[in-house]
């Protein structure tokens, strides 16, 4: 009976889930080109045994539209990029299980792209911890950057630089 016990409870054990998620924001929903952008990689909901101390992964983006300029690591976090196969590894010497955020990247994105928006992705990801027998992968991560030739409203010429219609008020003469 004993052994069946323990037998169940090792099996019991094997199954347990692993989880947590990640999001990529960045600092800003559109950018002009020849501007730079903050991309911000955030861990949540860990339900990772011992908490998260590693998070591995591959950045993807369009080289013609994104210009990878630094990762940067946050909250006790240390980022390090290889620029060579795009591989991030992110690392702290202490394991959480709390929402954080973990790491920035920022681009500087083309002044010559025609693209109207740039698509960054953090793919392959896995993380874990040294008491971890394998790390725990996770659903591909996506965030879209919008791209406008300019962030200040364009000047036409006119008094009105609103496209809301709004009446100006003209200046009044004595008859």
């Amino acid at each position: 009976f004993t052994i069946l016990v323990l037998s169940f409870l090792m099996v019991g054990k094997s199954f347990a889930a692993n989880s947590y998620s990640a999001t990529l924001t960045p600092n800003n929903s559109k950018v002009s080109k020849g501007s730079e952008v903050k991309v911000t990689l955030k861990l949540s909901g860990i339900k990772v045994d011992g908490g998260l101390n590693s998070l591995i992964g591959t950045l993807k983006f369009d080289a013609d539209i994104l210009t990878f300029v630094e990762a940067k690591g946050l909250n006790g976090w240390t980022a390090t990029y290889n620029e060579d196969n795009n591989k991030v590894a992110i690392d702290s010497g202490d394991a959480t299980t709390e929402d954080k955020e973990i790491a920035t990247f920022t681009f500087k994105v083309s002044e010559s792209t025609s693209a109207s928006t740039a698509a960054l992705q953090f793919v392959n990801i896995s993380g874990g911890n040294s008491s971890l027998d394998q790390e725990e992968t996770i659903s591909d991560v996506t965030t879209n950057i919008g791209i406008t030739n300019s962030i200040a409203p364009s000047d036409n010429g006119d008094d009105n630089s609103g496209d809301d219609n709004t009446p100006t008020e003209s200046p009044s003469t004595n008859n």
